[in-house]
């Protein structure tokens, strides 16, 4: 999504199941932007972000444990499918790939890295934290001189899923690179 203020247009980079509803809700209801959506059936594109400086960019980082776990509860609801997650790390593609309206399981396992990373830097002029979301986007708003209200909450789910050690060490293992370039512990 590209935004517009004072001096330099905005580019927002939205990593599946990192708050990108509510910030493409914001942006509608404050700055009247519609969003542009993704490609290829619903996957989030991996796109090169040249550091040309001609966009002010920014992105949410999430923890990659309750990252996971959220996409994997959002698209069994979507899809309305009963995928236990043990089944889901042991098979993640092979067994659950593919659903016809774009809802399917690959951005699942999208590193965070893959999309916020070029040629091993950081790609983003602002990372926000999902864990402290309404604070960043609120300094974020201050320091490019943009005004608006809290952002709303979307696709807010309620679920209370506790990790086996087993399930903890392979979603650490898959997504070690999210864990070290954004700081969050095993």
């Amino acid at each position: 999504m590209i935004l517009k203020n004072n001096s330099r247009p905005i580019l927002f980079i939205h990593v599946r199941k990192n708050a990108g509803g509510s910030i493409n809700a914001w942006c509608r209801d404050n700055l009247n932007v519609l969003s542009l959506t993704t490609a290829d059936n619903g996957y989030l594109q991996k796109c090169e972000i040249l550091d040309s400086g001609q966009y002010i960019i920014f992105a949410v980082k999430r923890n990659p444990y309750t990252r996971f776990v959220s996409g994997w509860h959002y698209l069994n609801y979507y899809n309305n499918t009963q995928i236990d997650l043990d089944t889901f790390l042991e098979n993640p593609l092979s067994e659950t790939a593919g659903h016809p309206v774009g809802h399917d399981w690959r951005h699942s396992y999208a590193t965070q890295t893959e999309f916020l990373y070029n040629g091993g830097k950081l790609s983003v002029d602002y990372l926000l934290s999902f864990e402290n979301l309404q604070e960043d986007f609120n300094n974020f708003k201050k320091e490019i001189n943009i005004d608006g209200g809290d952002l709303p909450v979307k696709n807010k789910q309620e679920y209370n899923t506790t990790l086996t050690g087993n399930q903890r060490n392979k979603i650490y293992d898959y997504f070690i690179e999210d864990f070290k370039n954004f700081g969050y512990e095993k």
